[in-house]
């Protein structure tokens, strides 16, 4: 699996730049908390499967067969979370997480100054990196088989507020639009590991509500036929997706 050095950059970039944000937002919250205790903080890494549905573009098969790998799409977050209250073996606490997300999958899209919404299928570029900012904020239900083992179920929706599309190997810079907007309703199942104030987080996407997105389907992918319209709205979709997390108690 090749990463582009450039956008592992960016990305490491982008995750420091919101740990220093949001670290020292949570501090302050805790010193003002008597339950700071029931605080904690974590750094994610994620990757999930390629999306590589294409619809009707009319070479849709070449562009497969140039892209074989399974995963594609990578995630960097913080998560800021509290533990609500507990009882017995079971707890439940709520959080947010700040997301860096980039799909590397080469696909054709509609010019970026064609507002959206207005398909125009003979202007057509690629971009291979779709690079998104989001913020999630979710609900966990643990169940604690002894203090160094847990089960996480999580249920988080997610946020978008920036994107920008970006085709590396012709060296375009396109801006990046500011908006913000739903995209998706994600299910979580997690295995915790703990030591100490230190824990180890495993997570598996069950299952997705995702919202379709313009800046992927539009025009481009559905423009062969003059009568095919775009789909927009929400759809089940859940590619395969796995995070890992270090956090640590505040």
């Amino acid at each position: 699996m090749i990463i582009n050095k450039h956008n592992c950059c960016l990305s490491i970039s982008t995750l420091l730049t919101f740990a220093f944000f949001i670290t020292f937002s949570s501090i302050a919250c805790c010193q003002l908390d008597t339950l700071s205790s029931s605080w904690s903080m974590e750094l994610s890494a994620g990757m999930a499967e390629h999306d590589k549905r294409l619809y009707s573009y009319p070479n849709r098969d070449r562009l497969l067969r140039t892209q074989t790998e399974f995963f594609g799409t990578y995630s960097f977050g913080l998560t800021i979370q509290y533990e609500t209250s507990k009882r017995g073996s079971f707890s439940y606490s709520a959080g947010i997480n700040s997301l860096y997300e980039v799909a590397t999958f080469k696909r054709p899209v509609v010019d970026a100054s064609i507002p959206a919404g207005e398909f125009a299928p003979s202007i057509i570029t690629f971009v291979d990196r779709h690079k998104q900012l989001m913020i999630a904020p979710f609900g966990q239900l643990n169940y604690h088989f002894n203090k160094s083992l847990a089960f996480n179920v999580r249920l988080q929706p997610r946020f978008r507020y920036w994107v920008k599309p970006v085709d590396t190997s012709s060296g375009s810079d396109r801006k990046g639009n500011f908006e913000f907007s739903p995209r998706s309703l994600e299910a979580y199942a997690g295995i915790t590991f703990s030591c100490g104030r230190m824990n180890l987080n495993l997570f598996y996407r069950a299952g997705n509500v995702n919202r379709y997105d313009e800046y992927i389907v539009n025009g481009s992918t559905h423009g062969a036929n003059s009568l095919e319209q775009a789909p927009r709205g929400y759809e089940w979709f859940n590619p395969v997706k796995l995070t890992i997390g270090v956090g640590c108690a505040l």
